[in-house]
């Protein structure tokens, strides 16, 4: 997930891996994992939990 690592910071993916369990996303898609941009989007908004 190259483009969605750009975007949340590479240092933050295991918190967005976290944010995606029980959210629908494809694991083995033609490119890999695919997540919904609504999906990333709301993770980047959301306020920073400490």
């Amino acid at each position: 997930m190259p483009q969605v690592e750009a975007i949340v910071g590479e240092g933050r993916m295991p918190a967005f891996r976290e944010h995606m369990l029980m959210r629908a996303h494809v694991l083995d898609g033609p490119d890999g994992e695919v997540v919904y941009p609504f999906d990333v989007l709301q993770f980047v908004e959301r306020p920073a939990r400490s």
